[in-house]
């Protein structure tokens, strides 16, 4: 670990010590004699409960600048986690960290695996249930409380992201769609982007399901994402870059005349979004999403996702027990 270095993003300090907010309400300063945890008086009990090994400096006033009377020599941050104006307030010679506990966060522990395991099984098991409440009528707002409750009843402690329910050719052809009023109707894709929390790490998952009935377009389509997502499948495994899975996607997606909109997957773990990014080699440990995607305006969309975890044989797919093959309600 670097010498003298200074940890503000929030899902770091809960990976080193256990303590989680909402916000960043906490700076770690770890020298080689004494590691510091930094926070204010409203959260003296949450320290006491949740951290050990850390000297405990309640601030006052400002964080940084209580952090700045305990810098006595270089010390290391990543410089896309502190503000300029945070950074003016300590007066040593500060070196970017480059996401130094960031980059160990990527390889997953035995622990952080069941946990993560667990928030896959709490959201298959949620959209499971969720699929028996679909009917004529029901509007896409509608549909993703439905499965928010159901996640909260199997113990999610809250929705890994923001939910996507998104149908029909305006909606269902946005990736990042924001569920409306507008109900749903026969013969359209839903597609439904989501993922529970448990112990705050997350799940990810997305399937694109017909309502009724499905014509040839569609069924085409559908199979073409289906067919670029198994083709990764098959070469996914330790050393190979994500890039590689991304142009493997890209070239099935083009070949159809469609557009490649976004990249193939991401790591996830306590944030929704972490490495292995798209020009890093998947190592063993990682847990990721692959996820093609095809959207058309006028038409509507599909978009696949699941989660995989990396090892030495090459993946476990962690969200398997929801059939990745076209549903129709």
């Amino acid at each position: 670990m670097k010498k003298n270095l200074i940890i503000t993003n929030k899902s770091d300090i809960f990976y080193l010590t256990g303590f989680y907010s909402n916000s960043n309400d906490a700076i770690l300063y770890l020298t080689p004699k004494v590691k510091y945890f930094i926070t204010d008086g409203r959260f003296i009990n949450q320290f006491k409960e949740q951290v050990k090994g850390y000297k405990l400096i309640v601030s006052k006033k400002d964080k940084y600048k209580t952090l700045n009377s305990l810098l006595k020599e270089e010390s290391y941050v990543s410089y896309d986690q502190i503000s300029y104006k945070d950074y003016k307030k300590l007066n040593v010679n500060l070196k970017d960290s480059k996401n130094y506990i960031l980059k160990k966060r990527a390889v997953k522990n035995k622990k952080e695996i069941e946990y993560i395991k667990k928030a896959c099984d709490i959201s298959q098991k949620s959209l499971l249930n969720t699929f028996k409440k679909i009917k004529s009528g029901i509007t896409e707002i509608e549909l993703k409380n439905i499965l928010e409750e159901e996640m909260n009843k199997l113990g999610s402690e809250y929705p890994a992201f923001e939910t996507i329910v998104a149908s029909g050719p305006t909606n269902g052809a946005s990736p990042h769609a924001i569920p409306t009023q507008r109900k749903i109707k026969e013969g359209e894709f839903i597609t439904i982007d989501f993922g529970a929390t448990y112990n705050n790490y997350c799940s990810d998952i997305t399937r694109t399901i017909a309502f009724k009935s499905i014509n040839k377009k569609q069924k085409d389509i559908y199979n073409t994402v289906l067919k670029a997502k198994r083709l990764c499948e098959k070469s996914l495994q330790p050393g190979i870059k994500f890039k590689v899975l991304n142009n493997i996607a890209k070239k099935v997606i083009n070949k159809s005349n469609n557009p490649f909109l976004h990249s193939i997957g991401h790591g996830i773990g306590i944030d929704i979004h972490e490495k292995p990014t798209i020009n890093q080699k998947l190592r063993n440990g990682n847990i990721h999403t692959i996820e093609p995607g095809i959207y058309i305006p006028k038409f509507g969309g599909v978009r696949i996702e699941d989660d995989y975890l990396i090892n030495k044989n090459g993946y476990i797919n962690l969200t398997n027990k929801i059939t990745d093959e076209l549903i129709i309600l």
